[in-house]
């Protein structure tokens, strides 16, 4: 250590090297041990590792379960989707902030965020919700006649079936329920004309608003509806809005799915073959 002190006061290259190769050697003999330990060698390992799937997790893709059925048909209780973190920016979690975003929110995009009516309580109460966007910071969205509206424009849409079979749930442990609905093909558009068509469920059963809105979206901010139109808690329940900063990430596709009817069994919950792989639309 003093040969490298006095290379360093001299400005000797020729020695400094020679006392920092000394220096080497003396680490290599006093800790060299636990360099080479096997145990320490998998510790280091398993660390490195925790430490990476963490990193993709808070910043790159992270995996959502699908809780309840406000997402029905799009996506169904027991449907386990990845989510794209990255699909708008970079995000830390917690504290709501994008040190880095690029923007690139569209009328139709599934995304995952956290409900910004949770921001006060305690962090392990706080909820994620998975919706549909269906407003854009500025936008005016109304429903009228069950028939969406942006910006005054009524957003195109179809019957596709008139009894379609599905199944809710009450809770993680609750009874499967089958119930019918009908099957509603709507299409979002966006300034650029590419437009995103996706399902829609009715309930043919129920008394319907005639009106509902206007919901004016505030700059900084997103209007989110469920699929499930009857069965959705979203923006339309006491108007409120996501700010951009709470948004986590883009739904991208289903990678495992588990609920009512299973593969092999129309009356039993079980895998759900079909669904695997599917992307979110």
């Amino acid at each position: 250590m003093e040969n490298l002190e006095s290379a360093l006061a001299g400005g000797d290259l020729d020695e400094l090297e020679r006392a920092a190769a000394a220096l080497d050697r003396l680490v290599e003999v006093s800790l060299g041990f636990a360099r080479s330990a096997p145990g320490v060698e998998y510790a280091v390992s398993i660390v490195k590792a925790i430490l990476v799937a963490l990193a993709l997790r808070l910043f790159l893709i992270e995996a959502y379960q699908i809780p309840s059925g406000s997402m029905i048909p799009s996506l169904l209780i027991g449907d386990h989707i990845f989510v794209n973190k990255l699909s708008y920016g970079v995000r830390l979690p917690v504290v709501h902030w994008q040190p880095l975003h690029w923007g690139g929110h569209r009328r139709g995009d599934v995304v995952v965020f956290a409900q910004p009516l949770d921001d006060d309580l305690p962090l392990l109460e706080r909820r994620d919700f998975i919706k549909r966007i269906a407003g854009l910071p500025g936008d005016t969205v109304e429903v009228k006649g069950e028939v969406l509206h942006v910006n005054g424009e009524p957003q195109p849409r179809r019957l596709v079936q008139e009894r379609l079979r599905f199944y809710d749930r009450l809770g993680d442990a609750g009874p499967w329920t089958g119930a019918y609905g009908q099957l509603w093909e709507e299409r979002l558009e966006n300034a650029d004309g590419r437009g995103v068509s996706h399902a829609v469920l009715r309930d043919g059963d129920r008394i319907h608003f005639p009106y509902e809105g206007p919901f004016r979206v505030p700059l900084g901010h997103l209007f989110m509806m469920g699929d499930n139109r009857d069965n959705s808690q979203d923006g339309r329940a006491g108007g409120w809005f996501v700010p951009l900063d709470h948004v986590k990430g883009r739904a991208l596709f289903i990678w495992w799915s588990w609920g009512k009817p299973g593969t092999g069994s129309p009356d039993e919950p079980g895998i759900r073959l079909e669904r695997m792989f599917r992307s979110v639309r």
